[in-house]
């Protein structure tokens, strides 16, 4: 438990080097944070969303859920350009 604490502290400490300008030091703290933050929601949002709604119907054989995952996938490929 000691070892979390002392992460936390120094992470913070690395946030609030950005007062006495921009540094590497800020940088990594700041890449950390982002790169934490997106991959949590990436799993909640799988865990929470995705299979209990799209997976697990698919599964007990109810196939109208593949209507919603096929729209919804369709709305990914806005993003490249080509497709």
């Amino acid at each position: 438990m000691i070892w979390e604490t002392t992460i936390t502290a120094l992470l913070t400490l690395a946030i609030y080097t950005i007062l006495v300008g921009d540094n590497p030091l800020y940088k990594f703290a700041e890449h950390l944070l982002i790169g934490l933050s997106i991959g949590y929601s990436l799993v909640i949002t799988v865990k929470s969303i995705l299979i209990p709604q799209a997976i697990t119907p698919l599964t007990e054989g109810n196939f109208a859920a593949v209507i919603p995952i096929v729209l919804g996938s369709v709305m990914f490929l806005r993003i490249h350009p080509k497709l």
